[in-house]
């Protein structure tokens, strides 16, 4: 009897991990993920229908790790980081000194239902990117046949949703691992889909693609 006692401990034993393994989607990618502090800003996201903001002072990447590990369990449904970064300088003779322009950029994240989705808004560029779940919509279907999706609260072009965080979470690491570099890793044929309506309309169409694709206000 004690031999069988012994059998069904270890299988609940063996179950049990299995569930926490399940439960902490993406856990060991987000163990690895590294962090660009410096630029850091800000971090917001909705919990029970209220946002909540975290700024830079009450901020390490163990934490920032912890909300991300909570939109990809389910938690949080919509998540943004926040960066900023100095602009090219220009001298100005009356101050003798070059003046930097600050811009802003954010990574967001959604997430219901199992589906994720990431975007990265650039306040330089004034370009929005949206990370590509599903390549085979992006390369073969026309622009527009391609469905739109609901993902946390937003709709998205069916090949910005990824149905797993594994995908999600690649995406997130190119970024957060280097922010001032990381427009020049994103732009051109890769991962992601660089809209450019932003740099044709400026920084209103800019700003509308913000509120319309992710950057909740």
């Amino acid at each position: 009897m004690g031999m069988w006692k012994k059998l069904w401990k270890k299988l609940l034993s063996l179950f049990g991990r299995k569930g926490q393994e399940t439960e902490k989607a993406g856990g060991r990618r987000i163990k690895e993920l590294r962090i660009d502090m410096g630029p850091l800003q800000r971090l917001r996201f909705r919990e029970a229908g209220a946002e909540v903001c975290r700024t830079r002072e009450e901020l390490d990447e163990s934490r920032i790790r912890d909300v991300l590990q909570r939109l990809l369990d389910g938690e949080l449904r919509w998540l943004a980081i926040e960066f900023q970064l100095q602009g090219e300088g220009i001298y100005v003779k009356r101050l003798k000194k070059i003046v930097y322009q600050p811009y802003e950029t954010a990574l967001v994240l959604h997430q219901s239902g199992g589906k994720f989705a990431c975007l990265y808004f650039s306040g330089h560029t004034y370009r929005v990117y949206l990370s590509i779940g599903n390549e085979y919509p992006y390369y073969h279907v026309d622009s527009k046949e391609l469905q739109r999706i609901p993902v946390g609260d937003v709709t998205l072009v069916e090949y910005g949703i990824h149905a797993a965080p594994e995908g999600v979470l690649e995406a997130v690491g190119e970024v957060l691992r280097d922010i001032p570099g990381a427009e020049n890793r994103l732009y051109g044929p890769g991962r992601w889909s660089a809209n450019n309506n932003g740099v044709g309309g400026g920084p209103n169409t800019y700003q509308k693609l913000r509120r319309e694709w992710g950057l909740l206000e």
